[in-house]
C-alpha cells in the first residue's frame, strides 16, 4: 500500500518562511583561475610589444641622427668659401683736362742724293754731280736739276725753301701745292732766278729737296716730257 508524504502534500502557508529559502546567485561563467590565465598573456603581449617598439623607435632615432650627421658633413664639405674681397682702387676725384697723347707716328725720312730714283725715257738722260742731279733731254736744251738738304723741324716748307734758294721775291713769288714724284709740294713762280724757270720743293722725314728747271724757246723736247720725269721721281 502505497503511502503519500506528509510533508510533500503539505502547502507552504507562511510565506515568511519563503525568504528562508536559499536561491543560487548567478555569477561568472569562469572561475579566478581562468581569468588569471587570460590575463597573463595579454599582459606578455603589451611588454613585448613595449620593448619591440623601444628598441625600434631607439634604432629608427639613431640612424636619422647618423643620418643628419652624414648630411651636415656633406653639406659642410660642399659648402663653397666666399670669394676674397677685392681690394679698392682709389682713383683720383680730379678730372683730366687734358686729352690723351695721339700715338706717335713714325717717321720716313727721304733719299739722300744718289738714292733718288726716277723713269726715263729714250730721250732724256742724267747726270749726278757732288751735290746735285740733273736731268735733261739728249737734244734741244733744258734741264731738270735736283738738290737734297737736311730739313730741320719747327719751319715751314715755303719758309725754309726761301731761306735755301734765295731768289724768293716778297709779294711778288707764289706758291701752288702740286705732287712731285712720291712727295707732297709746291711749285714757285716768279723768282729771281735770272731767266730760269719755275722751281719745285718738298719734303720728306729729314730731308728737303729743290727742283730748279730751265725751259728753252718752244717747241723742244723739255717742255713735252718734263711733267712725266717729275712724276716719276722717288725720293
Amino acid at each position: 500500500m502505497s503511502h503519500t508524504s506528509v510533508m510533500e502534500s503539505q502547502p507552504i502557508t507562511n510565506p515568511s518562511n519563503a525568504s528562508s529559502v536559499n536561491i543560487p546567485v548567478n555569477q561568472s561563467s569562469f572561475p579566478p583561475q581562468t581569468k588569471t590565465n587570460l590575463i597573463m598573456p595579454v599582459l606578455l603581449a603589451l611588454l613585448f610589444s613595449g620593448v619591440v617598439f623601444g628598441f625600434g623607435g631607439y634604432y629608427l632615432g639613431k640612424n636619422s641622427l647618423d643620418s643628419n650627421k652624414e648630411l651636415n658633413e656633406v653639406q659642410q664639405s660642399e659648402v663653397i668659401p666666399p670669394p676674397s674681397p677685392t681690394p679698392i682702387t682709389e682713383t683720383s676725384s680730379t678730372p683730366i683736362s687734358q686729352a690723351s697723347p695721339m700715338p706717335t707716328i713714325p717717321v720716313v725720312n727721304g733719299a739722300d742724293l744718289k738714292k733718288i730714283k726716277f723713269t726715263l725715257s729714250q730721250e732724256w738722260e742724267s747726270k749726278l754731280n757732288s751735290d746735285s742731279l740733273i736731268i735733261s733731254p739728249k737734244t734741244g736744251g733744258g734741264y731738270l736739276s735736283i738738290k737734297v738738304y737736311n730739313y730741320p723741324t719747327g719751319i715751314g716748307r715755303r719758309e725754309y725753301y726761301c731761306q735755301m734758294s734765295k731768289v724768293c721775291i716778297e709779294g711778288t713769288t707764289y706758291y701752288t701745292e702740286m705732287n712731285i714724284g712720291n712727295i707732297s709740294g709746291y711749285v714757285a713762280n716768279a723768282l729771281d732766278n735770272s731767266g730760269g724757270g719755275a722751281e719745285y720743293f718738298g719734303e720728306k722725314g729729314n730731308k728737303f729737296y729743290i727742283i730748279s728747271s730751265y725751259n728753252p724757246p718752244s717747241p723742244n723736247e723739255f717742255e713735252k716730257s718734263y711733267k712725266q720725269v717729275l712724276n716719276s721721281l722717288v725720293f
